[in-house]
Order: structure tokens, then C-alpha cells, then sequence
């Protein structure tokens, strides 16, 4: 039945690549093969956690609220998906997710005794959550919850995935699921503390895949080596997550310690399903696990445990950017602080010397013991100038001076309330006796 449906849904994508007159044969195919599988991962989304589930354990105003935000998102999703470019990543997300929740079910990528619950718009738009995935293995029961990326040479959507990941650890927390419940809904409610991981693929490697799934290849998907490098992304992710989370514990944070009792027995199990499964050409597995695997190293590596501050600026400037929203405060912000995080860390790499400076560290030294000069402050005249400039640059259509111009204007209102102050001072001074 899987076969007969899957070559249903072949002929119509190539019906329908034929009337579009592609050009191109490899093209063709590959269009093909992506308007089949998005079509049969939009008719598998029959297995969704529904809020209506949870009418006698939330409260009516809440999830009247959630679902106003939902379908508040789903506007704005739509009408990114009418960009070419945007359409695509959608679609490839949309095929790798339902393919690898089929397979973790059928074929075990993930191991025995594993289920999958696809979650709420409301978790995966908020909570950034597509699946949750169940282990149940050695008498007890794990949750970890997934979020899909698949990708084709960007980074920034993964690593900005990656950023609150790490937020959220600086919190001391973990992923949550607002609308959660087991497979058999004998457990409802709202679940925290779940690890979160980022499966990402490059396009070809969606293609491929798509291509035995569409055409109900299941022996070939079994054996797949697309399952390690998504395992090996796990395990990958886990652990630095984990590493990150002895930094911070290192570091005095009171909450990490339960974080890094929950990754380390997560990382462990999947370590155990790492070891249970044949290896299978590993120059492949290596070279797909490196699309998310520098952004995780860079990105939990335990040095940014010093620069936590620093890290939410980051995030929210990322945001900001992605709405093409101006920065210029933010930026100015995180600037400031990373200077004095480096003031501070040359202060203390020069306490802690005890030899004789080098000729190099006598160099710094004698830079930074000339007396800094004393900050230019605009005039009033050079305010108005650079105002000038900027509303120039605004009626030509430039949104981003926007930000910089709010600046200006209130130090504008800063100067003359100066100005009025010393105007009542000088007055006061002239009579006294008044």
C-alpha cells in the first residue's frame, strides 16, 4: 500500500513538472521528486497534538490567547513562503521532518523502543519545537525535543536556532512544550527541562532521501547513512550543550547543575544507540555532520560562559536584523561591553605576571598608559549637520537611520534642557536678592 501510494504521488509531481515545461533533465527530476515528497509530508501531518485536547487543564484565556498568536505567526510564515527562496526552505523542512519521523518509527534511526509526538503550531512556532521523540530504554523514559532545518550552504537560521538554545541554558533551562502528551495520551500537560537538538541537512541530501521515500524504498532508507549523521548531530549537540553547562556551573551558576545531570544521562543513551548501530561510509557521515558541527563548537563552546550579557545582545540584535529592524542602540551596548570585558581581562593577564614583560608586553603596556584624550563632544552645530545627513538619507527611502536619528534627537532635547538650566543659573547669580 505504502509503494502504491508513494508511486501516486511520483506521477502526479511529474504530471505537473511536465505542464510547468522545466528545463532541464536533472532539474526536472530533482523538482520532481521535492513536489512529491512535500505532498505526502503535508497528508502524514495526521498525528498532531491538538490543543482542544487540553480544554479541562488550561485555562480558556490562555490558549484564546495562543490561539490568536498562532494565527498571528501563520500570516507572517505565509507570506514568507510567497519569497522563492523562503518557499524552498519550507519545503525541504517540511519533507525532512516528516521523513525522519517515519523512519525513527519504521526503521529505528534512532533505535528500538522509540515513539514520536509532532507537536502544536503553537510549540513549534513559540517553543520552536516540531517533534518530541520518546525513549523508553534501560526502565526509564526520555523526552528530547527536535527542532528541522534543512539547509543548502546558510548558516545564520541554524546558528540563530543554536543562540537561544544557548539562552536558554544561560537561564538555566531547557526546551518546553506547552501542549505535550504521550503517544497513548495518558499524560497531558505542560513538560519542561527537554533537551532541545537542531537536525539539519544539506538540499542534496534531502533529495536523496526524498527520492527512496516517495518511491517507498524502505530497505534502502533503513540503511541509510543519513541516520548516523543525524545521530552523530545529536550526540554532537548534547555534548556541547553539556559542556557549556559545566562551564557555567564552573562559573557559580546555581541552576547548571540539573542541567548537566539531564544531558549527561541523555548524551549517554544516545551514545549506547551510537555504539548498537553499523558504521557505513564514514568520509559521507563526517562531511554531512559538518553542517551543523562548527556552529555548535563556536557557538557552545565554554568560553562564551564569560559573555553571557554579551550573547543576549547578540540574540536580540540577530532577531532585530532578521526584521530589518535598526541596531544602533544594541550595537552600541554590546560594544561597551566587550571593551570592558578585554579591559578587564588584559588587567588581569597583567596581575597574574610574575616574570619579566617581554618587549611585546612592555609595548601594550606603554599604549595603554598614554593618557586617553579627553572625548570630543558635538556641538550643537555638528548635531544639526548630522541630522541633516540622515533625514537626506530617510526621504530616499533608508529605514536604518532611523535609530540613529531617535539619538540624536534626544540629545538634542538633552541641550536644551542643559541650556535652559544654565540660562536659570546665570539669572539667579545676576540677582540674587529676586
Amino acid at each position: 500500500m505504502e509503494r502504491v501510494r508513494a508511486d501516486q504521488h511520483f506521477r502526479v509531481a511529474q504530471e505537473v513538472a511536465i505542464q510547468k515545461g522545466k528545463e532541464g533533465k536533472e532539474l526536472e527530476s530533482d523538482q520532481v521528486v521535492l513536489e512529491a515528497a512535500y505532498k505526502k509530508a503535508l497528508q502524514t501531518e495526521t498525528d498532531v497534538i491538538d490543543p482542544k485536547d487540553f480544554e479541562d487543564i488550561v485555562d480558556p484565556n490562555i490558549m484564546r490567547a495562543h490561539a490568536q498568536e498562532v494565527a498571528y505567526l501563520r500570516g507572517i510564515f505565509d507570506r514568507q513562503k510567497e519569497h522563492p527562496e523562503t518557499a524552498e526552505v519550507h519545503m525541504l523542512g517540511k519533507i525532512l521532518e516528516a521523513i525522519v519521523i517515519e523512519q525513527i518509527e519504521l526503521n529505528e534511526w534512532l533505535g528500538a523502543n522509540v515513539n514520536t509526538q509532532q507537536t502544536c503550531e503553537f510549540d513549534d512556532y513559540c517553543n520552536g519545537i516540531d517533534f518530541v521523540t520518546e525513549f523508553n530504554q534501560d526502565g526509564a523514559t526520555r523526552h528530547v525535543g527536535f527542532a528541522i532545518d534543512a539547509t543548502h550552504g546558510k548558516q545564520q537560521a541554524i546558528q540563530l536556532k543554536l543562540e537561544k538554545i544557548r539562552s536558554q541554558l544561560n537561564r538555566g533551562e531547557l526546551g518546553e512544550v506547552f501542549y505535550f502528551q504521550t503517544i497513548d495520551k495518558s499524560t497531558q500537560g505542560r513538560k519542561r527541562f527537554i533537551p532541545k537538538i537542531v537536525l539539519a541537512l544539506e538540499k542534496q541530501h534531502v533529495i536523496d532521501i526524498a527520492r527512496l521515500w516517495v518511491r517507498g524504498e524502505q530497505k534502502a532508507l533503513a540503511e541509510h547513512p543519513i541516520k548516523q549523521i543525524l545521530v552523530r548531530e545529536i550526540i554532537d549537540q548534547l555534548a556541547g550543550q553539556l559542556e557549556y553547562a559545566h562551564a557555567l556551573e564552573q562559573r557559580g551558576n546555581t541552576k547548571a547543575s540539573k542541567l548537566v545531570d539531564v544531558l549527561a544521562s541523555q548524551l549517554e543513551a544516545m551514545k549506547r544507540i551510537d555504539s548498537s548501530q553499523q558504521k557505513s561510509e564514514t568520509q559521507f557521515v563526517d562531511r554531512g555532520a559538518e553542517t551543523i558541527g562548527y556552529s555548535v563548537k563556536k557557538i557552545f563552546a565554554p568560553e562564551n560562559a564569560d559573555r553571557i550579557e554579551e550573547q543576549e545582545l547578540e540574540l536580540q540584535i540577530a532577531k532585530k536584523r532578521k526584521k530589518r529592524l535598526p541596531t544602533f542602540d544594541l550595537e552600541k551596548k554590546l560594544n561597551l561591553l566587550k571593551s570592558q570585558r578585554q579591559n578587564k581581562q588584559t588587567s588581569e593577564r597583567s596581575s597574574e605576571k610574575s616574570t619579566p614583560p617581554t618587549k611585546a608586553e612592555k609595548a601594550i603596556v606603554e599604549t595603554q598608559a598614554v593618557p586617553e584624550k579627553k572625548a570630543h563632544v558635538p556641538t550643537r552645530k555638528e548635531l544639526s549637520e548630522r541630522y541633516q545627513k540622515l533625514m537626506q538619507k530617510r526621504r530616499s527611502g533608508d529605514k536604518s537611520v532611523l535609530e540613529e536619528m531617535r539619538f540624536l534627537e534626544r540629545e538634542f532635547q538633552r541641550l536644551n534642557v542643559l541650556n535652559r538650566a544654565i540660562d536659570v543659573a546665570t539669572k539667579n547669580k545676576q540677582n540674587p536678592a529676586a
